[in-house]
């Protein structure tokens, strides 16, 4: 169990940042889209900006994490920028599975937003600490 530990430990993480940033953008884009998309009570996490600035913030940080994944380790703040990316993936998915947990109970929404939320976390702590070793 220990080797099997370790082994996924030791797995690069440039791929699932990959979907996790490419789900981020996908939210970004989808939020442009006309009509207003967090008017339901599952975003009351996200009351304190307006929708258009989720939509410039969200569409960000999916670039930025995208592009840290694919500059990384040609650019020395480039671990810095996916650790940034995994911090808002942690907060804004954690928000999200807990919006719609409270609207409506255990659903898809809040069981596949909880998921990102463990993933993104995954990504946070491996990043942060093969930075902290190299």
């Amino acid at each position: 169990m220990k080797s099997l530990l370790r082994w996924i430990w030791a797995l690069d993480t440039r791929l699932l940042e990959i979907v996790l940033g490419s789900v981020t953008l996908a939210r970004g884009v989808t939020l442009a889209l006309p009509g207003l998309m967090m008017t339901g009570e599952s975003y009351n996490s996200f009351t304190f900006l307006p929708e258009a600035v989720w939509t410039v913030v969200f569409a960000m940080f999916g670039l930025g994490q995208l592009s840290a994944v694919v500059i990384n380790g040609r650019w020395k703040r480039s671990p810095m920028i996916r650790s940034m990316g995994a911090v808002f993936g942690v907060w804004s998915f954690a928000a999200l599975a807990a919006g719609f947990f409270a609207s409506s109970g255990l659903s898809l929404a809040s069981g596949l937003y909880g998921v990102l939320t463990f993933w993104s976390a995954y990504c946070l702590i491996n990043i942060s600490s093969k930075s902290a070793h190299a």
